[in-house]
């Protein structure tokens, strides 16, 4: 038999940004990372900063319970499961930031300016990428294979107020992630060896 470990709170952790940026995006089908260290292909987009309430993972569960004649329930069973975030995109002037949220189509920048059609976002999932680094300086990666867009949060234009984008994306079942939403890769202190 096992022996039971002790409690440890070196194990508990808040989440950081790292410098090189937060949430990365490709189309559908680019080719995934696998480790937390591993490099993202030339396609991925740096969305650039993230607001200051960081990302909100959302978890959703339904369940079917069956009971017997007599009101008892006798059976329960997991029968949807879902997977999402939400997040603001701070750099309201960064194209890539734009192209995240209005579509890539919809995002143009020259030595002019930058021209964005506020148009009705397209039903295309992307992957999207999430690095973090942990308290103890260990690389945290979640890869969503097929994310789309459901929600864009309101904008308010006021001398006072931060101009962003928030947005909310759920996640599809990958067969590149055995059937799951998003895989999650936690790996080794940032200039450690592998």
């Amino acid at each position: 038999m096992m022996a039971l470990t002790s409690n440890d709170a070196k194990n508990a952790s808040y989440s950081k940004t790292q410098v090189t940026g937060t949430v990365f995006f490709a189309p559908a089908g680019t080719p995934l990372p696998k480790s937390a260290s591993e490099a993202l292909g030339s396609v991925f987009k740096n969305a650039g900063f993230i607001g200051k309430d960081g990302i909100s993972w959302k978890v959703k569960t339904e369940s079917s319970s069956m009971q017997e004649m007599g009101g008892r329930t006798i059976k329960t069973e997991l029968t949807s499961y879902s997977e999402g975030c939400t997040f603001t995109l701070m750099e309201y002037l960064r194209s890539e930031a734009n192209e995240l949220r209005y579509g890539a189509a919809n995002v143009s920048t020259s030595g002019a300016g930058t021209t964005i059609y506020h148009a009705m976002p397209t039903s295309t999932p992307l992957v999207l990428v999430i690095d973090t680094i942990l308290s103890d300086g260990s690389l945290d990666r979640i890869v969503a294979p097929s994310a789309l867009m459901t929600e864009v949060g309101d904008i308010k234009r006021a001398s006072s107020e931060e101009l962003g984008h928030e947005v909310t994306f759920e996640f599809s079942p990958s067969t590149a992630i055995n059937n799951a939403t998003s895989v999650e890769y936690i790996g080794k202190k940032s200039g450690e060896a592998a």
